[in-house]
C-alpha cells in the first residue's frame, strides 16, 4: 500500500503530465482506485497539496486543480525576483572568493544541457526541466536551507506543476539567454546586470502566464 508521500508524488506527477487538468473535478474514490491505494493516504496527500495551493478540495465532491488568481501570480512574481536576486548577490560574493564554487559548475552544466537540448531539438519538457534546474540550483546556492525553512521554494515560479501547464508557450531559446546573462553577471560581479536580467526574466514568464490565464478565462465565459 502506498503511503501518503508516495500518493503525494503520484498526484504531482499526474499534474505535471496533464492527467489532472484545469476546470475538472476528480473523484477521490476513482483516483484511489486508479493508483491502487487506500483513500486515507490519498486524502492526506490531497490535504498537503491543498496547503501548498496545488489543488482545491471540494467537500463531498472531490478535488480540482487550484486556479491561481492574478493576485497570487503577482505575489509569486515579486517573491521570485526577491529570492533569486538575493541568491545572485550571495553567489557573486562566493565567486570572488572561489571561482571553482560547485554551484557555479552546476549552473554551467544546466546551461550546457539546455544549449545542447535546443540544438538537438529535444522534447519541450526536457528543455524546460533544464531551465527549471538552473533556477533551482540558483536558490540551492544559498546552501543553508533558508528557502526550505521559509517554504519559499513552493511559492516562486519554480515547483508549481499546475502553473507550468502554461510553460509550453515560453520561448526556451529566450530563457537560455536569460540564464547565460545571469551567470555572466555572477562571474563579472555585476549586481545591477544580475538584478535587471532576473527582473526581465520573471517579467517575461509572468506576462506569458497572465496572457494564457486570461485566454483560459475568456474560453470559460
Amino acid at each position: 500500500t502506498m503511503l501518503k508521500d508516495d500518493a503525494y508524488n503520484a498526484l504531482i506527477n499526474m499534474i505535471w503530465s496533464g492527467q489532472i487538468q484545469a476546470n475538472k473535478i476528480y473523484s477521490v474514490t476513482k483516483i484511489a482506485k486508479d493508483l491502487n491505494i487506500s483513500r486515507t493516504p490519498l486524502r492526506d496527500a490531497l490535504q498537503r497539496l491543498s496547503d501548498e495551493h496545488h489543488v482545491d478540495i471540494l467537500p463531498s465532491r472531490g478535488f480540482c486543480l487550484h486556479k491561481l488568481t492574478e493576485e497570487e501570480m503577482k505575489q509569486r512574481y515579486h517573491l521570485s525576483i526577491c529570492l533569486e536576486s538575493y541568491c545572485v548577490a550571495c553567489l557573486i560574493e562566493k565567486y570572488k572568493i572561489d571561482s571553482n564554487n560547485p554551484f557555479i559548475k552546476k549552473l554551467e552544466e544546466c546551461i550546457k544541457n539546455m544549449d545542447e537540448g535546443l540544438k538537438r531539438e529535444s522534447s519541450f519538457k526536457e528543455k524546460y526541466n533544464f531551465d527549471n534546474n538552473f533556477h533551482k540550483t540558483l536558490i540551492d546556492s544559498l546552501d543553508d536551507h533558508f528557502p526550505d525553512y521559509l517554504s519559499l521554494k513552493e511559492h516562486g515560479f519554480i515547483n508549481i506543476p499546475e502553473l507550468h501547464l502554461y510553460a509550453k508557450h515560453l520561448d526556451m531559446s529566450k530563457m537560455l539567454e536569460y540564464n547565460k546573462l545571469t551567470l555572466k553577471a555572477v562571474k563579472e560581479g555585476n549586481y545591477e546586470l544580475g538584478y535587471k536580467n532576473l527582473l526581465n526574466n520573471a517579467s517575461y514568464v509572468f506576462d506569458i502566464y497572465m496572457t494564457e490565464m486570461s485566454k483560459e478565462k475568456s474560453n470559460e465565459i
